[in-house]
């Protein structure tokens, strides 16, 4: 994720880490020391080996070249601690040294860092430091009244579970006994005494660390992280400034990742490290943005292009829509076509496009943005999700039917988006539980599509047939009565079938009645030949899953309206119920096409089917529509 112009890339799991709470930012003498080449004497603190030998100076000493090589080369503990056992009170002048022009010193990048660990859940920062600028930086940014921001020092260390705040490991320049300073310190603070070992064991362990201008040179933290190889699932980053020449920074790399260590590069002129505290300003400005404030930054951008976006622009969209509030909003907004592209790069389409069985909260608002597209641009956008059409999100074509595509888009391009939504439709049970389904039948049967109009009617009589052991009525009744039951079962396998949609019956029904009733001279024989045909291949399902298939008196008592049935929504008699009822209409409005449906029935052998023909030929003899029939 890159949040400015100075490129540095945060990786995903660090931004996370953050805010779920389970970040610590290691803060290093970096952070205190000269940020660049112009910055005026007297507004930084020297690094640990400028520190060694300022306190030289101070102490009248003169280094050999064997100290200049040990300090060079990371062991300047070793060179106070020759000082202090000859020479005079280290940590008294240490302490002078970084307690100096106190209030001149510069804390733009403490601030920043307080600001990041600020929007954390549990702010905790760890330093080695020993200089307050820190708490300074907290003052500063009006934090330190919270209960959360609480200041450690060592060697009295709290329970990492109740640490939050700022913890100095090696002590504070105001407590000047228990600065950890040379050798002999880091052997009582990690060995003899232990008290910062367990406390940084604790950490690497169960804390994901950033550190931040901090080398990971000190002797004990430095094989703390390595001998934890393995034992921690925790991630540690750390910004480190890239070298020249691609080799160099290879080498560099791999002795980072050998201390367990993910080095995130940044760049700048020599003896510069603002890029780095640029970067960790603008992260801390852009996570602690209120949902007002990222709104309209995004508000701005959506109806651009987002290939006309600086690259830092897209990574902040992007870091921003992982909200999910703030995605909602943002795709309520008029999008241009390209944010698309991005969604579906970016993963964010996976509800639409991916659903999984529980959607996300802004499942409805993705659903409704896409829907859309689909009508401003229906070509490019099938082209662009023709590789997720079998897994499409079915409440799609529903958003679609919402927006007015039902009516508005031309014939052939709706015809067109029906088959492209085809498969997710069919593999969705309850896609007709959406209400605008009947006005696209309607809009169908209208336009003499039919077999469009049926096809999608049909998607509400999909059927479910299940298997169960249940009691036996036999062994049950036979229990009861004081009889003998060894000879009968006491479970029994009981099939049913039902809908796969608990409402079906009804939005069936009404459909029935509302838009193929009233049409039904136009589609009669087609919509009953349909109709026969679906029932027919219930019955057929029905019959495999029974022992015996039921009597026709047992499945529906009759044809006509009965008490009985009055409250009976199964398959079949939701069937035989429209099938009548449009029959009875299509007789009113065509006799002679009811009677070809009648001499269609006459070729069928189903039961059900024979009741139906005996309703019907009832009706004919009638004359229902006082006309005679030629019907035998």
């Amino acid at each position: 994720m890159i949040f400015s112009e100075d490129g540095v890339d945060l990786p995903e799991d660090l931004l996370t880490s953050l805010t779920e709470g389970r970040l610590v930012l290691f803060v290093g003498a970096g952070v205190s020391g000269k940020a660049f080449p112009a910055q005026p004497q007297g507004t930084f603190y020297p690094l640990f080996p400028e520190l060694v030998r300022e306190t030289a100076l101070r102490l009248g000493r003169t280094l050999s070249e064997q100290e200049k090589k040990e300090i060079n080369s990371g062991f300047a503990d070793r060179v106070l601690g020759t000082f202090d056992a000859n020479l005079g009170d280290v940590n008294r002048i240490a302490a002078e040294i970084l307690s100096e022009r106190y209030d001149q010193q510069r804390t733009d990048f403490h601030r920043a860092i307080v600001r990041l660990v600020n929007t954390s859940p549990r702010p905790q920062i760890v330093t080695t430091n020993f200089d307050r600028l820190l708490e300074r930086a907290v003052a500063a940014e009006q934090v330190g009244s919270s209960a959360t921001w609480q200041i450690t020092v060592a060697p009295s260390l709290p329970p990492l579970r109740r640490f939050s705040g700022i913890c100095y490991l090696h002590g504070r320049v105001d407590v000047q006994e228990d600065l950890v300073l040379t050798d002999k310190h880091i052997g009582r603070a990690y060995m003899d005494e232990g008290w910062a070992l367990r406390f940084a064991h604790t950490m690497f362990r169960e804390r994901d660390i950033l550190f931040v201008g901090y080398s990971l040179d000190d002797p004990p933290l430095r094989y703390l992280s390595l001998a934890l190889e393995g034992e921690s699932m925790r991630r540690r980053w750390a910004f480190v400034r890239a070298p020249d020449g691609e080799e160099t920074k290879e080498a560099l790399r791999r002795d980072w990742e050998r201390r367990n260590v993910t080095p995130i590069w940044y760049t700048g002129p020599t003896g510069d490290f603002r890029a780095l505290e640029r970067t960790v300003d603008v992260w801390a400005t852009n996570t602690s943005k209120t949902f007002l404030d990222r709104r309209n930054v995004l508000a701005l951008f959506g109806a651009t292009d987002p290939k006309n976006l600086a690259p830092h622009d897209l990574e902040l969209t992007r870091y921003f829509l992982q909200d999910i509030a703030t995605l909602r909003d943002f795709a309520g907004h008029e999008l241009h076509l390209r944010w698309l592209d991005k969604f579906l790069e970016w993963g964010i389409a996976a509800d639409v496009v991916k659903p999984a069985s529980v959607g996300s909260e802004a499942a409805g608002a993705l659903l409704q943005r896409f829907a859309k597209w689909l009508c401003a641009e229906p070509v490019e956008v099938c082209g662009l999700l023709a590789r997720y059409r079998a897994t499409l999100h079915p409440g799609l074509f529903d958003q679609l039917c919402r927006s007015g595509a039902a009516s508005s888009l031309p014939t052939k391009v709706f015809r067109q988006l029906l088959e492209f939504f085809r498969p997710a439709l069919e593999r969705s049970p309850s896609f007709l539980g959406f209400v605008f389904v009947e006005s696209v039948i309607g809009r169908l049967v209208n336009e003499a599509l039919i077999d469009d109009a049926l096809w999608l009617l049909g998607l509400s009589l999909r059927v479910q047939c299940s298997v169960s052991a249940q009691e036996s009525f036999e062994f049950e009744y036979a229990r009861l009565e004081g009889r003998a039951t060894a000879d009968r079962a006491e479970k029994v396998l009981r099939f049913n079938m039902h809908f796969e949609d608990q409402l079906a019956s009804h939005r069936f029904g009404h459909v029935v009645q509302k838009v193929l009733r009233p049409r039904i001279g136009e589609i009669g024989i087609q919509t009953l030949h349909w109709f026969t045909g679906k029932l027919l291949e219930m019955r057929a399902t029905e019959a495999r899953g029974l022992e015996t298939v039921l009597s026709t008196d047992f499945v529906r008592s009759a044809i006509e309206d009965h008490e009985q049935d009055r409250h009976r929504h199964d398959p079949i008699n939701t069937m035989v119920v429209a099938i009548r009822d449009l029959w009875e209409a299509l007789y009113l409005a065509s006799p002679l096409d009811a009677e070809q449906v009648f001499q269609y029935w006459q070729t069928l052998t189903d039961p059900m089917i024979e009741r139906l023909k005996i309703h019907a030929l009832r009706k004919m003899i009638e004359g229902g529509n006082g006309t005679k029939s030629n019907s035998p």
